[in-house]
C-alpha cells in the first residue's frame, strides 16, 4: 500500500482553517480538479456523512467520512477514483499547520505496489510523485485562500 503526507503552514485562525475545510461541500472553492461537490442526504459533516465529487470526463467520486474530531481533523474514503480501489484521506488542522495523509492500493492485477510490474501499474508507481505535487499544490492552493479570507476579514 502506498503511503503519503504533505503539510503546509497557513497563516490563518484554526477555526478559519477549519470552517473551510470542514465544509464538505465546499472543496470546489479551493480545489481545481473538483467542479461540483454535495451531500447525500441531510448529514453535512461527522461521521458517515457522504460528499460527492464531479470531475472532469464524468468522473464522479463519492466519498464517506469514518472519522471526525470536531474543529481537528476528518478521514474519509474514497470509491470510484480511477486506478484505485481503495483510497483513505485524513485533513488535520493545528495552529498555524494544515495536514494531508492518504492512503491507497493500485488497482490492477498487481497484487500491492511492491508487486507492479505491468505497464499500467508501473506508470501508477511512475505517477506517485506527480500525484503528491498535486495534492502539495492543493494545499498551497487552500493556503492561497485561507490568506484572501483574512484580507476580507
Amino acid at each position: 500500500m502506498m503511503k503519503m503526507s504533505a503539510s503546509v503552514c497557513v497563516d490563518a485562525p484554526v477555526k478559519k482553517v477549519w470552517d473551510l475545510l470542514s465544509k464538505l461541500d465546499g472543496i470546489q472553492d479551493w480545489s481545481g480538479s473538483i467542479h461540483r461537490s454535495y451531500c447525500e442526504g441531510d448529514q453535512t459533516s461527522g461521521v458517515n456523512a457522504v460528499r460527492v465529487c464531479e470531475l472532469s470526463r464524468n468522473v464522479t467520486i463519492k466519498e464517506t467520512v469514518i472519522a471526525w474530531e470536531e474543529g481537528r481533523s476528518f478521514t474519509y474514503t474514497g470509491q470510484g477514483i480511477p486506478l484505485l480501489n481503495h483510497a483513505q484521506n485524513t485533513w488535520s488542522v493545528e495552529a498555524n499547520k494544515l495536514s494531508f495523509y492518504r492512503k491507497q492500493r493500485c488497482r490492477s492485477k498487481a497484487a500491492s505496489w511492491d508487486d507492479c510490474s505491468n505497464r499500467s501499474c508501473s506508470s501508477l508507481v511512475n505517477a506517485r510523485g506527480a500525484s503528491l505535487w498535486r495534492h502539495s499544490s492543493t494545499l498551497l492552493r487552500m493556503a492561497g485562500l485561507i490568506k484572501e479570507i483574512q484580507k476580507d476579514s
